[in-house]
């Protein structure tokens, strides 16, 4: 790994750590919470040691391929995961654009909503989530509809 992956490796726990005591962590709800420091973690490990992709560079093909392929393709994860892991995305990106980590964090937050249908299409088709499925439980899963009342567009929130 280049020492500048590295140092974007490190920075990114440090930032998630303030990003678990901000405002942007603090809109999320129960289960957002729940997974908000795994789905993050997650996120922050495929970008940097699989699309090995500092956040400066990050844009809407990157994460997309990240979000639709590459986690899906190497995580297991409770049913309820891919929802979470949008809201919660959507939260980081608009954390570290305020934190002047990302120029582009309102612009890839939207873009994270506006492409949940190939997120929960990559984790629908992805053989690592089949079989999570059949050992991982959630206490969430079985909440019918919690999303069904979701905010469209988590930055209306601020």
């Amino acid at each position: 790994m280049s020492l500048e992956l590295e140092r974007a490796h490190k920075k990114l726990y440090k930032l998630l750590d303030s990003f678990l005591e901000s405002k942007h962590f603090f809109w999320l709800r129960g289960p957002e919470q729940v997974f908000g420091s795994f789905a993050t973690a997650v996120f922050i490990d495929h970008m940097i040691f699989e699309e090995k992709v500092v956040p400066t560079d990050w844009n809407e093909k990157n994460i997309e391929h990240c979000c639709t392929e590459s986690i899906p393709n190497t995580a297991g994860a409770p049913s309820i995961f891919p929802f979470v892991m949008i809201r919660i995305l959507e939260a980081f990106f608009l954390y570290l654009e305020e934190k002047k980590t990302l120029k582009n964090g309102a612009a890839l937050a939207k873009h994270i909503r506006e492409i949940e249908p190939k997120i929960l299409a990559g984790f629908a088709k992805s053989p690592m989530v089949a079989l999570s499925r059949n050992i991982l439980s959630s206490p969430f899963d079985d909440i019918e509809g919690f999303y069904d009342e979701a905010p469209k567009d988590y930055s209306s929130r601020n």
